[in-house]
């Protein structure tokens, strides 16, 4: 069963829209836990997601229904819940898989609560934003073809059932 913490760092107002995903790489090697304290004192508008995600723990800093600073750009970050796999610089291939798969779950359920499928529009990478590498891990494992695994992976996720659990 996967851990959750909940402890909401971060409320400016809600999402503008139906919230869709952004699937990030932290580019760190840390456990989820980690990130609490670490974005409780950090200035927020040098970023922070909604969810840090590895393969047994989801921690949520700002709460689903809220705009998160996550894609260096206002409209998406307006638009978009952002979710980030945890030890992507430290975790081993098939580690980093696993910590991917809870983030497909948990992109799963956040579409499912919102009414979604997952597509183009509503699984989306980070570099689609801006200039970044962003998510560098899962890109160097997948390449071009990124974002199709990311929507065939939540997409089967969705087929699963509508939470985590």
């Amino acid at each position: 069963m996967v851990k959750r913490i909940y402890e909401e760092l971060m409320d400016v107002g809600p999402l503008v829209a139906k919230a869709c995903i952004v699937i990030h790489n932290d580019y760190g090697s840390n456990v989820p836990e980690w990130y609490v304290d670490w974005l409780r004192y950090r200035n927020k508008e040098l970023g922070i997601a909604h969810f840090y995600v590895t393969k047994d723990t989801i921690v949520q800093v700002i709460a689903l229904e809220n705009i998160g600073y996550h894609t260096g750009d206002w409209q998406s970050n307006e638009r978009y819940v952002g979710i980030e796999v945890c030890q992507s610089v430290s975790a081993s291939d098939a580690d980093f898989k696993a910590n991917e798969e809870m983030v497909f779950m948990l992109g799963a359920e956040i579409l499912h609560k919102f009414g979604l499928q997952a597509n183009n529009s509503t699984v989306r990478l980070h570099r689609e934003f801006v200039p970044t590498a962003c998510p560098h891990r899962s890109w160097n494992l997948y390449g071009e073809n990124t974002k199709r695994y990311f929507i065939e992976r939540v997409g089967y996720w969705m087929t699963k059932g509508k939470t985590v659990e």
